[in-house]
Formats: C-alpha cells, structure tokens, sequence
C-alpha cells in the first residue's frame, strides 16, 4: 500500500509546474574574449561580440565553446547583436552623425543589407530584433541610444515604427534583448553601484526589474524562458538567467518574482 502511494505522489508531482524566481542564474561561462558588449541567441548557439580588438562575433554553445567566430563590418563601433530566426544576425553600427543597422550572414558576417537610424539616435547602446522562434523573420528592429536615453523601433527596411525615452533615473542602458515570452525589452544598466537588469514595454512603460549577477552588466538576449547576459568588467562572464514566461510580471520593487513556468 505504501509502495502503490509513493508510486501516485510521485506521479503527481511530475505533473506540478516547477516555480521559478526571475533573475536566479541558472549557469555561466567565461566569455570568448575580452570586452563582451553584445549577445544574441538562436534555438541552437548563444552570439557574443567582444570589443577588444580584433572586434569579433563569436559563435558558442549553451556551455561556452566557441564554434566559429567572424569579425565584425563595424570593427570598433559595432553597438548590439540581435538575432533573425532564419539564421541573421543584425548588428548596429554606433555614429555621431549617421548611425546605421545591418542585416549579416550569422555565419561569417557578410552584410545582406543594411539602413541608417533617424537622425538623432547615434545609436550608441545596441539592437535586438523582435520576433519569435515560431514566426521567422523580423517584426521590427529595437535600437537604443546612451544619451538621449532614446529606444526605438525600425522595420527592416528602416522605416521607424516609434520611439520613447526611459528614464534618465536609470541611464547607461545598453545591448538590449526582445523577451516574446513576455513581450518585453530588457536592458542591463551599466554600471558598478547597485546594478539592475530592466524590463520595458514596446510602449515605453517599465515592467519589471531584478539584480545582475554581476557589475557593468552589458549585453543582453533572449530565447526560450532564459535571457542571457554579459559582464564587460574582468572577469568577463555570460550568464544564462531564469526569466519564465508568465501572466504577468509584478512591478520591480517586489523584487525577485516568482513566476510559473509554462
């Protein structure tokens, strides 16, 4: 009777959604190279552009390993990865005067095409592209600016979809990821005192908020009910952090949220 009891509680808990707490870090890996300021991820690879010289996007598993790697159009003034389900890579190229996007070969870097940002974005943070593993292509391009703390959407062809200013309370926001999960835009805020990772609605209203596991945080994607997110202080490190799908997500003071994974 005992045996046939464990038997049904164990079954039981099987079919019990596991909880977890947004932002808990699930696993890390030292970053490809010094420098990591951008991150995109694929089904299969997570990418990561380190800004040290020889400005390359790198290629990594979920573990770290490094599969391939090319070296970016932009060189130095690369500013963001976002990924294109369909196997693009978009980068954004960082300009006080003409700031640009471009669509690459996430293979070996090769642009397919590209298109200048509205003239007051320097573009000086990053990109990311929104859209979802079931839907290939690109519903916009997310771009976003250091100073004057602007966010904006392009369609692919450059078009600007809209665009709103987060708070200078909360400055510094870098590469961003899109969370089609939740439907949001997170950003890591650079700096060493108090570090947080932010979420924002399309609109421009912030959602929620949790603690980076570490200081500078920089880079930022998303894929599957995880963001992954890069420290750009030694020692360089790619964080894989827990951000499940949910109803809705409480506002940052509550702090860490507990969630339902789907």
């Amino acid at each position: 009777m005992r045996k046939v009891a464990l038997t049904v509680l164990m079954a039981f808990l099987m079919v019990v959604p596991a909880f977890g707490a947004l932002g808990d870090v699930i696993s890390s890996f030292a970053a490809p190279a010094s420098s990591p300021y951008a991150v995109a991820c694929s089904p299969s690879y997570i990418y990561v552009y380190c800004g040290a010289s020889p400005y390359r996007v790198y290629t990594c598993t979920t573990t770290g390993s490094v599969v391939s790697s090319f070296t970016s159009p932009h060189g130095s003034r690369t500013r963001g990865v976002g990924y294109e389900y369909g196997n693009y890579l978009w980068l954004g190229y960082y300009g006080s005067s003409v700031a640009r996007v471009a669509k690459v070969n996430a293979a070996n870097g090769s642009v397919i095409s590209s298109f200048p940002v509205y003239s007051v974005h320097t573009l000086y943070g990053g990109v990311a592209c929104q859209g979802n593993p079931g839907s290939p292509g690109v519903t916009s391009i997310i771009s976003n600016d250091y100073l004057p703390y602007v966010a904006s959407r392009h369609t692919t062809a450059g078009s600007l979809i809209n665009s709103f200013t987060y708070s200078s309370g909360t400055p510094s926001f870098r590469d961003p990821a899109w969370d089609y999960g939740n439907n949001l835009i997170w950003w890591g805020h650079y700096t060493s005192s108090n570090p947080y990772v932010y979420g924002y609605t399309t609109a421009g209203s912030m959602a929620a908020s949790f603690p980076a596991p570490g200081s500078y945080p920089y880079g930022c994607g998303y894929y599957g009910g995880y963001l992954w997110l890069c420290r750009s202080t030694s020692p360089y490190y790619v964080y894989q952090i827990d951000c499940p799908n949910t109803v809705s997500i409480k506002p940052a003071s509550v702090g860490k949220v507990k969630a339902l994974f789907r």
